[in-house]
């Protein structure tokens, strides 16, 4: 079967990835910029219905104080209770208050009643229709011409005002908060438009939109809908008690996605330039067909250095990725057996002790306790000693390790077994959640230290490599702990090379203490072990090598036995 070449198979991939996404990026930008319009536009256009009832409301509860306010001038002024606790009403005082009012209050009739007697009318001589029980004003009007008319009462004496539709008509022909072709107006309880149109309209029928039909249902809402043109708009409408209707404010959807559309264009263009400039690069790109092979080369070095958890990426031609496969494959094989053996190995060594007598066993390597005391202690121990007991140094360190920072930033230097099995970051955040672990593998200290080059300048330069690389991650970190025991020896140059704010943590001194605080804690355990005890060297490597290795730490002259665990 026909196959692309490496170089054309990058160079087609690379050109449609970079197509596509444009393309995508495109639409989303369009898609997310059209709907942050269309939800303004709707939270607006609510804002405005809402801004209009306010100011409708404010109007004529204004008006009605002020009615309120006269009678109670009038009666103060031109009337004086009877004994028989009517009122007597001087009829020319009345008229020349009832003239005022008229006038401030520009209405077209004002009519006093005492008693629902006519007692002083100005302006035309009309019977007012006045408003219900409950209700601020009545409006009887279609498309902005018509009257309202309001009522106040104090007592038996009462004021009926009618009032041109000016006032109200104002309000709706506020632009504030609308685009150039939006409106707003008000409707009766039956749909029909009671102010003064924008756009010409059948003033013999009903609104006809399906918002308007809801709010008259008692539904307060904005979306993108059509009006009674048949023209896309984005309708806010909410009830309103004073007319029973609806206040309603449109703005037109071409007018609200106007600047989308035009960005719209511009990213046509923009996607169509930087689709040429992709295809472009992409051929350059084609020409680095080691890429893949490169990334390959980085990985199986990382394995050569023993980091066999590292990623092997599986990319590139077939061929590529048919050896990236059977490397990767290679490498999880290796990695189990590496950790099988680990395991096996570590619990070879601690039955060898325990078969020497030993009650209580402490794996002294931050390495195999992180990798196999947990096997030893839950599958191998209960079957061969359960009355002994195996401890690594992991958990007494970790029960203490908070309580040395104040920053809650920790610091960890360890080999690279240590920092993959993630151990230290499990077992601290146990005792302490809010501590922050920050780990930092030295793969090199402890070959330097095991030959000697504990005091050399190639152990300066890896020492403060690593350090700066862990306070790089983490510039917080106060307290840095060294979770191997072959560190102490570096601890005079890991000294040099650490802040002085800085509290380095060695583990023998914590995990001797934790011993006898376990032993404490455990008499039956301290009881069973001798006080008079000598100190036996066992080496599964050469003796010689060992007792001068030994002699580092240990301080002293060192003289082992080789044995063999096979």
């Amino acid at each position: 079967m026909f196959r692309l070449s490496l170089r054309a198979s990058l160079a087609t991939a690379l050109v449609v990835v970079n197509v596509g996404l444009t393309a995508v990026v495109a639409v989303f930008a369009y898609r997310a910029a059209h709907d942050v319009m269309v939800d303004q536009a709707i939270g607006s256009v609510a804002d405005v219905a809402r801004s209009r009832e306010r100011e409708l409301q404010g109007l004529l509860e204004t008006k009605q104080q002020r009615l309120e306010g006269f009678l109670a001038s009038l009666e103060s002024l031109c009337a004086e209770r009877n004994p028989s606790g009517t009122l007597g009403l001087e009829d020319q005082c009345m008229r020349a208050a009832v003239v005022g009012l008229h006038r401030s209050e520009r209405a077209t009739t004002t009519d006093i009643r005492y008693r629902e007697r006519r007692r002083v009318i100005q302006g035309e001589r009309i019977v007012i229709d006045t408003p219900l029980p409950g209700q601020l004003a009545k409006i009887n009007a279609r498309s902005g011409r018509g009257r309202y008319a309001m009522r106040a009462a104090r007592g038996d004496l009462a004021v009926e005002v009618q009032f041109d539709l000016d006032d109200i008509n104002s309000i709706f022909q506020d632009r504030a908060g609308l685009e150039v072709h939006g409106e707003t107006f008000l409707t009766d309880p039956f749909g029909y438009r009671l102010t003064l149109e924008k756009y010409a309209a059948p003033s013999g029928f009903p609104v006809d939109m399906s918002t308007v039909k809801q709010c008259l249902g008692g539904a307060t809402l904005a979306k993108l809908t059509t009006d009674y043109r048949a023209v896309d708009v984005i309708s806010g409408v909410r009830p309103s008690a004073v007319a029973s209707g609806c206040i309603v404010a449109n703005v037109m959807y071409d007018d609200t996605t106007l600047p989308v559309r035009r960005l719209g264009s511009m990213m046509a263009y923009a996607a169509v330039v930087l689709g040429l400039l992709g295809g472009v690069v992409s051929v350059i790109v084609a020409g680095l067909v080691t890429r893949p092979i490169k990334r390959l080369a980085v990985a199986a070095r990382s394995l050569a250095d023993g980091n066999l958890d590292a990623p092997v990426p599986v990319t590139g031609a077939s061929e590529v990725r048919q050896l990236s496969k059977t490397l990767s494959n290679m490498a999880t094989s290796i990695r189990d057996l590496v950790r099988r053996e680990e395991r096996q190995y570590a619990w070879q060594i601690t039955d060898f002790l325990l078969r020497q007598g030993c009650k209580a066993v402490v794996i002294a390597c931050n390495t195999a306790s992180a990798k196999a005391l947990r096997t030893i202690q839950q599958n191998d121990l209960p079957k061969i000693a359960p009355d002994k007991r195996v401890l690594g140094v992991i958990r007494p360190t970790t029960e203490v390790v908070g309580e040395y920072s104040k920053t809650k930033k920790v610091g960890v230097l360890a080999t690279n077994g240590t920092v993959q099995s993630n151990s230290y970051v499990i077992e601290i955040e146990k005792f302490f959640p809010d501590i922050h672990v920050t780990q930092e593998a030295c793969p090199m200290w402890v070959p330097l230290i095991e030959n000697n080059e504990f005091d050399s300048h190639g152990a300066d330069f890896f020492i403060k490599k690593n350090i700066h690389q862990l306070l790089k991650q983490e510039p917080l970190i106060d307290t840095i702990l060294l979770a191997c025991t072959h560190y102490p020896l570096l601890l005079k140059k890991i000294t040099e090379y650490t802040p002085v704010d800085i509290t380095i943590l060695t583990q023998g001194e914590i995990v001797a203490n934790s011993l006898a605080d376990y032993l404490m804690r455990h008499t039956e355990m301290e009881e069973r072990l001798k006080k008079d005890g000598k100190k036996t060297f066992y080496t599964t490597d050469s003796a010689e090598d060992f007792d001068s290795h030994a002699a580092i730490f240990f301080g002293q002259p060192v003289q082992s036995m080789h044995i063999d665990l096979a």
